[in-house]
């Protein structure tokens, strides 16, 4: 986005005149200069447009907000942003920047915008973050936006936040192996989510594995172990469809 800069500032300095042959300038004219000169600037000021950033539908401030966009569509093509030369794969994330206030976005498999993914206004804060997932199959995809209030670590520690989008897994719990089942979060169905959570990232916890299982019958559907992301934020996205045997979990880098 294009910064925003103040005009050009003219500075006129007025006084007596010589008095070889000009005349002083009176208090009336100086005051028909002020007049002219401000009624020009406020003219300058209200004809100037600043720069709307990607989407925005010019009702907004001018500060940007920030949406991570992750393509989760199970099964679909590349996620192609309006505006954004490339485009975003399954199970990977893009950042844009977005004027605050209401924002269009069109995001659409690639090569077919007619059939979008999302097309819909987005509302955001000046300076905040959010995220927003794609997922669902295509020709039923769905859409959750988060905001993301992302913590900064300075001990051995790192945020995890889980975000539940596989369609047809049911209600899903997530224990860290050898703990009890649940233990994480428990009975989160489709688009659950979770804040980030402050995990243990020194050399006692090199790594951990997170295990998915129906909250039902306890049967684990997905194991996902994790290089701790140490000082960092990230999500963990549990993904996939249960019918085809294809659950599936992904990382996403939140800071």
């Amino acid at each position: 986005m294009a910064n925003n800069h103040p005009g050009d500032f003219a500075y006129f300095a007025f006084g007596p005149r010589s008095s070889c042959g000009n005349a002083l300038i009176n208090a009336t004219t100086l005051n028909k200069i002020f007049y002219r000169a401000s009624i020009v600037l406020l003219s300058f000021i209200s004809c100037t447009k600043t720069d709307d950033g990607l989407g925005d539908t010019g009702g907004g401030s001018t500060a940007p907000a920030t949406i991570n966009i992750i393509n989760a569509v199970a099964g679909g093509a590349d996620a192609q942003v309006e505006g954004l030369t490339n485009a975003i794969p399954y199970g990977a994330s893009a950042g844009v920047d977005v004027v605050a206030g209401n924002s269009i976005l069109h995001i659409y498999p690639v090569g077919d915008p007619a059939r979008p993914y999302y097309n819909n206004s987005v509302a955001t804060s000046p300076g905040e973050r959010y995220s927003l997932f794609l997922s669902g199959i295509p020709g039923t995809t769905s859409s959750l936006l988060l905001q993301d209030s992302v913590h900064s670590y300075t001990d051995s520690t790192a945020g995890i936040r889980f975000v539940v989008l596989s369609p047809d897994a049911g209600p899903v719990s997530v224990n860290i192996a050898g703990r009890p089942s649940g233990s994480v979060f428990h009975n989160y169905p489709f688009g659950g989510n979770t804040l980030f959570g402050k995990y243990q990232a020194d050399s006692q916890y090199p790594e951990y594995t997170f295990e998915f299982r129906n909250t039902s019958s306890d049967s684990l559907l997905l194991a996902y172990s994790l290089n701790t992301p140490r000082f960092h934020n990230v999500t963990i996205v549990f993904d996939g469809l249960a019918g085809n045997h294809t659950l599936n979990a992904f990382l996403i880098n939140n800071d």
